[in-house]
């Protein structure tokens, strides 16, 4: 068992300083902060892109050398959200592949990137899914100066099929810049509407962006603290506000379509809706992505998608003591409170790298005024 000290991401739409549950953590392993950053993302981890260390002999060793450079299949994130982060979707193993043989500049790696989001909020704002048929029409309506101009609208509300919603969310993909901005004023305009203050929002970070116009078809939610959504390919999402956990496929593959500065790829996002946009529609009151995931025993959730084994991951509350069988390496860390595993005292923010099985773990509470919270990652395993 190994001290394990994650890589901070410190992108711009991070929380600054002291608001960020990273730079919190970073702190508390005794790290070097500035508190006019923003701490974005920390990684624990192999990527390329952000390795983690472990110390060893009081020495910090790069994870991904320990490991021979041979990557774990996974990677865990803790993310502080402070303003909309883009609208995006991740690719499947085999469009992964493609991307990186066509665009390896851009998509540098060839692997898939399925996550799970585990709420660390109270509140946590996001974007999620495209809307239903039904709600996409009163959409339409709220907007009708905006949309109505549009064949492929009329098309749509004369009849209403999956294959009609996708050319219209395609056309609006092809609006050049100047129709984009002429939308964007008339709808800031309205303000009896459900979305004003989204629309608001994402105006103030993102003026005269595509990204808007396509959010008015996706759904607007709020997860709270332990709330989960499986997010596999394909599946168009953005964050908005608020902190998370993530894990995830050892990628990072994003196809983004608005809502950032960075490069979007309206291109390959047309493709995904082409080929996929049936699987894009959820319903956030029957949204199988919440449930189809999740196993609860006690004190233990235990978080698997059939079919993808880069990861498995148990989100434990201690209330006095847990026994866990541990197999594969995994990667632990207290988010909140103090506990010992198998007599290592690991304190609140700590994180450690378990290399070999432990038969049957014991992690046993030490804060004697509330439960202690830890997560575990592995590669999956029969529990």
């Amino acid at each position: 068992m190994y001290r394990l000290f994650g890589k901070p991401q410190n992108y711009e739409w991070g929380k600054v300083g002291e608001n960020s549950l990273v730079y919190q953590i970073i702190k508390k392993n005794n790290k070097e902060v500035d508190d006019s950053k923003p701490y974005a993302e920390y990684w624990m981890g192999t990527h390329k892109n952000g390795p983690s260390t472990i110390l060893i002999d009081n020495q910090e060793k790069n994870l991904l050398e320990h490991l021979n450079n041979k990557p774990l299949p996974y990677l865990f994130k803790i993310l502080s959200v402070n303003k909309p982060l883009s609208i995006q979707v991740h690719p499947d193993k085999f469009y992964a592949k493609f991307l990186h043989q066509i665009k390896s500049n851009i998509y540098k790696d060839d692997n898939h990137k399925p996550e799970l989001f585990i709420c660390l909020s109270k509140d946590f704002e996001l974007l999620f899914g495209f809307k239903t048929i039904e709600h996409a029409l009163n959409t339409i309506n709220e907007y009708k100066e905006v949309f109505e101009k549009y064949e492929e609208t009329k098309e749509f509300q004369e009849d209403s099929t999956l294959g009609n919603y996708k050319k219209l969310l395609i056309r609006l993909i092809k609006l050049n810049d100047n129709e984009i901005k002429e939308n964007l004023s008339k709808i800031l305009e309205k303000k009896d509407v459900e979305d004003y203050e989204l629309v608001n929002k994402l105006y103030k970070y993102y003026p005269d962006d595509l990204g808007i116009l396509v959010a008015l078809f996706m759904n607007h939610v709020y997860k709270h603290t332990g709330d989960s959504i499986y997010i596999s390919a394909n599946y168009p999402h953005a964050y908005i506000d608020g902190n998370c956990v993530e894990a995830m496929a050892c990628s990072d593959n994003v196809i983004r379509l608005g809502l950032t500065p960075k490069y979007k790829d309206l291109e390959q996002f047309e493709n995904i809706l082409n080929y996929h946009f049936h699987t894009m529609i959820v319903d956030p009151k029957n949204d199988y992505h919440e449930f189809d995931h999740r196993e609860v025993q006690e004190q233990v959730i235990r978080f698997h998608k059939f079919g993808i084994d880069d990861f498995l991951v148990f989100d434990i509350k201690v209330a006095k003591e847990v026994k866990l069988h541990i197999k594969n390496s995994c990667i632990f860390i207290c988010i909140e409170g103090e506990v010992s595993l198998e007599g290592q005292i690991i304190k609140e923010g700590e994180s450690f790298f378990i290399e070999n099985d432990i038969k049957m773990a014991t992690i046993v509470n030490l804060d004697k005024e509330k439960q202690s919270h830890v997560f575990f990652i592995a590669e999956y395993y029969k529990y």
